[in-house]
């Protein structure tokens, strides 16, 4: 593995790519400077036209980027047309920087990547950063004598805990992986390696007390022992676990939260999405900010503790369908639709359950807040799409 990373990076620095080299820093700076890891970010597409333009690199390296790419750039400007058609040209100028701007990045990501081989080294660089990220915030806690919880890493690295909870059981998603389904079989070493790290990343996910990663913690690890254990094996697998879980969350003050609680002011604003979206089904409705059409709805339904809040909607899939109607949900959708066509495809049964994990812990988190609405959101979602996309599109690249 090593002697592959360390291979794939002499030869993108022997064809100078500076492009790819400023996006693999991008994202190890994800989870560790929101400017800094946007300023690479941009550098990085900027020097990739240049390349293009000035040296003739080629802007999409495959078949499957390309489609991505098309894609990406449909549903932006289905967004902005629908904008100017529901306000004015004027409005959708003043809106564009906050709320349709990063939905740039759909098709503006599948530019940057490389063929299967070299993309590795965007994950690697991606988890390291992660990595890095948690032991800074926990020795500048421990220096300052502060806890070490999610109110620190919105202090001192400003991300909220809900995307360093995914980056994190990203992680534990490839752990898992590598623990069931590892061709060659793993040693000892690197299982007391990968199961130590995983304990460490279920407890860092205690102290943020996230109680969505509990869950698809759960969830994640039912699925992998699913693929090794007959059903009779399984079912007393899966009460075991609920049983322990149960426990630790009976005698565990980290994690003892009111899950209904956390639910209770979600369903709030999941009617009052679900009323906005029938105001209009076919193309949404952008004549404002979903904040300010949220709030206007509060208001007028009596709900006047919500006005101060400044909520989304909490729900991705509501907040698309809210805003962008059915018509920008069906484009979206064909994201889904392209890659399970290459996966029914491929006999890459290693890189699908990996990529299974990943769409468990995207599609639950979706459930639960706006995870494209922010940068740290849309950087990891269109990242790690055209990674699986470029994986599942070749098995020899």
């Amino acid at each position: 593995m090593f002697n592959e990373l360390y291979f794939n990076i002499k030869i993108i620095l022997k064809q100078k790519d500076i492009s790819f080299l400023a996006f693999i820093i991008s994202l190890f700076l994800l989870p560790n400077s929101i400017n800094l890891s946007t300023f690479a970010l941009v550098t990085a597409v900027t020097l990739k036209i240049i390349q293009a333009i000035f040296f003739q690199n080629k802007l999409l390296k495959t078949k499957a980027l390309k489609y991505s790419a098309l894609l990406g750039l449909l549903f932006f400007i289905y967004i902005l047309l629908s904008s100017i058609f529901q306000t004015s040209f004027k409005n959708t100028i003043e809106l564009f920087n906050k709320q349709y701007s990063h939905f740039a990045l759909l098709f503006l990501a599948p530019l940057l990547f490389k063929k299967r081989g070299d993309n590795k080294l965007l994950l690697y660089s991606f988890l390291l950063g992660t990595i890095t990220a948690v032991v800074l915030v926990f020795l500048i806690s421990m220096l300052n004598g502060t806890p070490f919880n999610r109110v620190a890493f919105l202090k001192y690295l400003d991300i909220h805990h809900t995307y360093l909870a995914i980056f994190l059981l990203f992680i534990l998603n490839l752990i898992l992986n590598n623990l069931f389904n590892f061709k060659k079989g793993l040693t000892n070493s690197y299982k007391a390696i990968f199961l130590t790290i995983a304990v460490l990343i279920i407890a860092v996910l205690f102290q943020l007390e996230s109680k969505a990663s509990m869950i698809i913690i759960i969830g994640l690890i039912v699925f992998y022992i699913f693929q090794k254990l007959n059903i009779k094996r399984l079912s007393l697998f899966i009460i075991s676990l609920f049983a322990f879980m149960f426990l630790i969350n009976a005698f565990n003050n980290k994690i003892h939260t009111s899950y209904e609680k956390a639910l209770d002011f979600r369903l709030q604003l999941w009617e009052e999405s679900f009323n906005i979206f029938k105001e209009s089904p076919i193309i949404g409705n952008l004549k404002a900010p979903e904040k300010d059409l949220l709030n206007f709805n509060h208001y007028v339904n009596g709900k006047y503790f919500f006005l101060d809040s400044d909520l989304n909607s909490h729900n991705q899939y509501l907040s698309i369908l809210m805003r962008f109607g059915a018509l920008g949900t069906m484009i979206l959708l064909l994201y889904g639709v392209y890659i399970i066509a290459l996966i029914m495809k491929t006999k890459q049964k290693y890189t699908i359950s990996e990529f299974i994990g990943f769409s468990l812990i995207i599609l639950f988190m979706f459930y639960i807040e706006n995870v494209i609405d922010r940068h740290h959101g849309i950087v990891y979602f269109s990242v790690f799409y055209n990674y699986y996309l470029v994986a599942f599109e070749n098995e020899k690249n």
